[in-house]
């Protein structure tokens, strides 16, 4: 696909008045968190926040499938919004723009150009690692009730450093990818970071909102309950001493490589 197929696909699929938003992100970083207290504050249900990565997974994708679906997004809100993991770009671009290259970064940054762009990180990798692993072990990964679950419900998950090194490489990983094409396209994102999110409920999403130019239609209600319990603070606690062990003990390799988990895919 040539450059002026990349610009006719771009044209058609952000024709709209009001630039996307792209809210960018890793696992477990609380992005749909922030992503949903979004919607709630311009008065909108809850919906899938990965869009564009789910429709591209669907074997019978297609540009103009998406672009459907990418309308109907952004006249029901006004502007369509969405939710990317650095890991699915590849994919999305590829479903969209066939044949276009091998420098996906590019031809995504193509797609959303014109975009505001919002990162959500967590500043603690290791409460982000053991969640991972709280998550793929129970199979619970949001809550949207916080009177709906057993708070003791990761009891049996036993402490795993072999998965827990894992995510550590590939959040990191991710992390510096991320910051890599930010600074590659000159992207200054607006920077939410979970912990003051979860805290500052619903102050910092009013803020956000000021800095995009978006106004509030709604109470500002939080849909996602926190399921973080004892045991995963335990655990953090027990990652980053085992670093501190690993690297006083000349094995710091062991925090350097991964295999990417199945769910990362």
């Amino acid at each position: 696909m040539n450059e002026a197929a990349v610009g006719i696909l771009v044209t058609m699929f952000f024709e709209m008045n009001e630039k996307p938003i792209v809210f960018c992100a890793t696992q477990r970083s609380g992005s749909t968190m922030v992503f949903n207290d979004y919607l709630s504050a311009i008065g909108k249900s809850p919906r899938e926040s990965e869009l564009l990565s789910v429709l591209c997974k669907s074997p019978d994708a297609s540009p103009v499938r998406v672009h459907a679906a990418v309308r109907e997004v952004a006249a029901a809100e006004g502007r369509f919004a969405d939710k990317i993991m650095y890991h699915n770009m590849a994919n999305i671009v590829r479903k969209l723009l066939p044949n276009s290259g091998d420098d996906h970064e590019h031809l995504f940054f193509s797609l959303f150009a014109e975009a505001t762009w919002i990162y959500v990180e967590r500043t603690d990798i290791f409460e982000q690692c053991v969640s991972m692993h709280m998550a793929e072990s129970t199979n619970l990964w949001n809550i949207w009730d916080k009177h709906d679950y057993d708070s003791d419900y990761n009891r049996i998950v036993p402490y795993d450093i072999v998965k827990l090194r894992n995510y550590f490489v590939y959040f990191s990983d991710e992390r510096e990818k991320w910051r890599s094409f930010f600074s590659r396209f000159n992207i200054s994102p607006l920077e939410i970071v979970y912990e003051e999110a979860a805290g500052r409920h619903p102050e910092y999403m009013r803020q956000l909102l000021a800095k995009i130019g978006v106004t509030a239609e709604a109470q500002f209600e939080r849909r996602i309950a926190r399921i973080g319990t004892p045991l995963n603070l335990l655990y953090a606690n027990m990652m980053r001493n085992q670093l501190m062990f690993d690297v006083v003990n000349g094995n710091e390799e062991l925090w350097k490589s991964y295999e990417s988990p199945s769910r990362m895919l």
